[in-house]
This record gives C-alpha cells, sequence and structure tokens, in this order.
C-alpha cells in the first residue's frame, strides 16, 4: 500500500471560508474538493472520487495553456522560475482561467490561485498551508484562533493575501529536492521569492535528491574523514552507544545518557519517538567526532507498541491524538534563562512498559550560516538540512519563527543565520506576539518545552536491520503511519548548494542588516494570521 509522505502533515483538508467543514468530503464553496478526513490512509470516498476527477476535467478544460507553458519553459530553463513580468502574467491568466469555472475569482485583488498539482507528478506533491512568522498551525482546530491547516492537490484553488503554501511530498520515499514556497501578494500569486524551481520537478526519491548525490558517505571506507578517523569508525562508536547499548540506555538506571523529552512522548513523523541529549538545545557549543554528536536520535518500537492519547503533556492540537508513549515518567527541568516564560523540558526517569527500543536515525546538529562554505567535523553544508527556529512543545510540534527581514520577506528558505535568531530574540518575539497566537492555542500544544535558534542538521536514517550503512535523510520513511504527527509543515529540508549560494548572494546584496530583529509584530504584515 502507498503511505503518504503527506498524510501526517495534513489531516484534515477543511477550512474557513473555503470548505462546509461539517461534511467529510464536503463541496469547497470555490469550486473545488474537500480532501477525505481520512487522508491518513491516503484513499479517498467513492463519491469524493467522483467529484474529484468531474472538477480537475473541468479546470483543465478551462485552464490558460499559455500560463502552463510559460512557467514550465522558463522554469526549466533557468532552475528559478518566473521573471517577475512573466510571472505576473502568467498569475493573471492563472486566475482568469479558474474564474471560467468560478466568477468570484475574476478581479479578486484579495486573493490568488494555486498551480494545480495532480496526482501523476513524480512523488504527487501537495500544497500544505504553512503559515507567516509565527502562525501555529495545529491538526485538529480545537481552538478558534487556529483552525486546521488546509491541503490541495489537484484543484487550481484561491487563497488570501499573505496566506502561504508549502510543497510537500505525498509517496512514501519521497521528499522535496529543495524548499519552495508560493504566498498570495496584492492578488498575485508569487512564485518566485520562496521558490527557484518548477513544483510539478521537487518531489524525487531521497537518494535521487540533489543534496544526496552532492554528499555521498561511505560507511565501509577505512579513509579518514575527519581527524584522522574514518566515518566506518566513527559509526560504529555511535552503533556501540545507541544500537547494542539500548538497553542500557532505556533502563534509565545510569547518568550516561540524558534522554530529554523536547518534542513529549509524541511519535514524530519522519522520526519515530525522539530522544534529545543536551538539556539546552545549543547548536554554537564544542563538539566531537565521536558518539556525543548525536544530539537527538529517533527510536521505533521492535513490538507491537500501542501508542495512545498524550497523558504527559495532556495536549490536544494534533490530529493524531492517538500517536503518545504511554506511562512515561519523567522529571521537569525548567528553563531558568527565561523566568518570564513557562517553558518545561521533561526528562524520562524510569523505564517505558511494552516499548522495545529499535533505533533507527540520528540527528547531528549544526550552526547555521548559508554563507559557510566549511565542513563541519568532516561533514560538508549538502550533507545538512535547514531546520527553522522556534519552540518546541509538548505535543510534538513547534512553534515556529520565521525572520522578518528588512526586504518586507520573511525568512522561509534560510537567509538568517542561527545567531540571529538566538533564543533571546526568538523569547522577546514570543513576549510581543503572545495575545495573536492565544493561550489557549499553546496550553492545547502541551505547553512550551524548550526553544532554539535556526539550524542545520545531519540525518542519518536506517534502512530495517541494515545498521551499518546509514543514509542522510530529511525524514525517515519507516516512521509515517497513521500513529504518528508531524513537528511543523516544514521541518527539516535539504539545501543544495546551487540554493545555498543563492541565499549568501542574497545576503552580502542585502547587507548586515537584512535579519535585524524587531518586535513589530505587523511587519512585514500580521506575524499571526489564520486563512
Amino acid at each position: 500500500m502507498r503511505l503518504s509522505t503527506v498524510l501526517i502533515f495534513a489531516a484534515y483538508a477543511s477550512a474557513e471560508n473555503l470548505s462546509d467543514s461539517s461534511k467529510p468530503g464536503g463541496q469547497l464553496k470555490n469550486g473545488g474538493l474537500r480532501h477525505s478526513v481520512d487522508r491518513k490512509l491516503g484513499i479517498f470516498d467513492s463519491s469524493a472520487k467522483a467529484a474529484k476527477t468531474k472538477s480537475t476535467k473541468a479546470f483543465k478544460s478551462a485552464k490558460s495553456a499559455k500560463a502552463t507553458k510559460l512557467f514550465t519553459k522558463t522554469a526549466k530553463a533557468d532552475g528559478v522560475g518566473l521573471n517577475n513580468e512573466d510571472q505576473n502574467e502568467a498569475a493573471s491568466a492563472a486566475v482568469s482561467a479558474a474564474a471560467a469555472n468560478n466568477p468570484k475569482v475574476a478581479n479578486n485583488p484579495n486573493t490568488c490561485v494555486l498551480p494545480e498539482l495532480t496526482d501523476d507528478m513524480a512523488g504527487m506533491p501537495i500544497w500544505i498551508q504553512h503559515g507567516q512568522v509565527m502562525t501555529f498551525f495545529v491538526q485538529s482546530g480545537t481552538a478558534p484562533q487556529a483552525p486546521p491547516r488546509k491541503t490541495y492537490t489537484d484543484e487550481r484553488l484561491t487563497i488570501a493575501n499573505n496566506d502561504m503554501y508549502v510543497l510537500q511530498c505525498q509517496e512514501n520515499g519521497y521528499v522535496p529536492d529543495e524548499t519552495c514556497f508560493y504566498a498570495c501578494k496584492d492578488g498575485v500569486i508569487d512564485t518566485t521569492t520562496y521558490c527557484r524551481q518548477d513544483p510539478a520537478d521537487l518531489c524525487k526519491k531521497t537518494r535521487e535528491t540533489t543534496a544526496f548525490q552532492q554528499c555521498l558517505l561511505d560507511f565501509d571506507s577505512d579513509e579518514p574523514f575527519h581527524d584522522g578517523k574514518s566515518l566506518k569508525t566513527w559509526w560504529g562508536e555511535v552503533l556501540d552507544v545507541f544500537h547494542f547499548g539500548r538497553d542500557e540506555i532505556f533502563k534509565f538506571d545510569n547518568n550516561t545518557i540524558d534522554f530529554f523529552l523536547g518534542h513529549g512522548a509524541a511519535n514524530i513523523a519522519g522520526t519515530g519517538w525522539l530522544s534529545q541529549h543536551q538539556e539546552i538545545i545549543a547548536p554554537d557549543d564544542e563538539q566531537f567526532f565521536d558518539a556525543s554528536f548525536v544530539k537527538f536520535a529517533g527510536w521505533a518500537d521492535e513490538g507491537d507498541y500501542e501508542y495512545g492519547p498524550d497523558t504527559l503533556r495532556n495536549s490536544s492540537s494534533s490530529a493524531t491524538q492517538n500517536g503518545y508513549l504511554q506511562d512515561v515518567v519523567t522529571e521537569d527541568y525548567p528553563d531558568v534563562r527565561f523566568p518570564e516564560v513557562d517553558m518545561v523540558l521533561p526528562k524520562v526517569v524510569a523505564p517505558v512498559p511494552g516499548f522495545k527500543p529499535k533505533f533507527s536515525s540520528a540527528v547531528l546538529l549544526s550552526e547555521y550560516d548559508p554563507c559557510d562554505e566549511s565542513k563541519y567535523l568532516g561533514f560538508a553544508p549538502e550533507c545538512f538540512t535547514h531546520h527553522h527556529g522556534g519552540f518546541h512543545t509538548g505535543s510534538g510540534e513547534q512553534l515556529p519563527y520565521y525572520a522578518p527581514m528588512i526586504n518586507g520577506n520573511i525568512d522561509l528558505n534560510g537567509h538568517c543565520t542561527s545567531a540571529e535568531t538566538n533564543p533571546f530574540i526568538l523569547v522577546e518575539a514570543l513576549k510581543a506576539n503572545q495575545a495573536n497566537i492565544g493561550e489557549d492555542v499553546m496550553k492545547k500544544a502541551g505547553g512550551i518545552t524548550g526553544v532554539h535558534p535556526v539550524v542545520r542538521s545531519v540525518h542519518l536514517c536506517i534502512d530495517g536491520d541494515d545498521i551499518y550503512h546509514p543514509y542522510i535523510c530529511a525524514i525517515h520513511s519507516d516512521h509515517l503511519g497513521s500513529d504518528t504527527l508531524p513537528i511543523s509543515a516544514s521541518p527539516f529540508m535539504f539545501q543544495p548548494t546551487k540554493n545555498r549560494k543563492k541565499l549568501c548572494a542574497d545576503r552580502v546584496a542585502a547587507g548586515p542588516n537584512l535579519c535585524k530583529a524587531t518586535t513589530d509584530t505587523n511587519y512585514p504584515f500580521p506575524w499571526t494570521q489564520h486563512f
């Protein structure tokens, strides 16, 4: 059965002003189709399938061939996408095409139309509502300030000004080759500010991604990789601690490995149960090329463990209400750096009944700077994914922070460094924006467990029982079931060389104040918006 990489990101496709959310499979008010609630199984109900086929054909017959050809030709020619003039022309053509099937879309400066993504595209790409500077899109819609995030695939659907969507891949084993966000700006769909490739071609199998090809790691070689030590030897040291020594770790009766839960008791999509091995996430700490380099570890269960509700933090924000380990005994570690913010990190202090741990991934952290071309403990910049800064919550999710930039954009792609998004800046931003987020939203997300800046991270996934040949990954495709839940809509994104160099060039051209911190929660538009 084909599992979806992105089913985890969106259990519901309903949205205020876009659907009749009371009816699973109901019609979208703007003429499209609301996806089946049971997206976790990767299926639609039969009535939805029929309606979807009819609706898709109507849009395809009405759409402008000029807009489609224009985008594809330009995007494939230079890998960047449309220039502004062509972008506006294509966007106008797309709006006109959609208007042929829905007159309400025409001549509306407050809405844009997303380009269609179809199931026959490689990896089955999908648009997922993303958010602005600090918008926590919970899955369940349990609070009025945070309705369920929306997802779109086959239809050209309207979105509101400042509404932003990220491209992800539905088919198991596929991931975006690099980040791609589309945004609505004054009634024009912005395809170039946050995206450099044609979305139709972005989904690739992990081992076929550009970053993977630029970071070929040989775990069989005895050749020195860093400081005279081979990857083979280093990985053997990691296995001694986290694989062969896992039974000792899970006794929790020694102080060899601290086992903090920055993401609570959640079974995280793409990683499994994630253990954190430092109390404060500090990518600037001195690190060593040994097992201690593993700052997070992903754990699967080798048996038939039954996950349940979040009894550790009592969260209710995730649509995956039964995606948490049970009977986890912890001690609380408040973050004393920020007494004005209630931030408590749990640490596991007793065995978890019934859980049979299997080491499935290792996460290596480092400071992020798109202009840093140096290797870090032997790993080239291409080996690292980009992970946005923000606040971890007890539900396993994250309240993101995408820094406002002086050019009027926000940092979705990775222009800003770890230093420019340090925890003190993030806490000041949270304090300024707390009223817009809503206290009930954070409470239902299980409260805050920690905060960290933008970081880069190497993810090494283990396939099955082949423990000696890990591979770089953005997510682990074995951890994508109905009992998993996402960290965010775009948690870990590859950054191939060309993309990273463009980010650096943008920084240099903009000057040193590009990412200057601000607490103006309306710049460049309201930080927290739900559509």
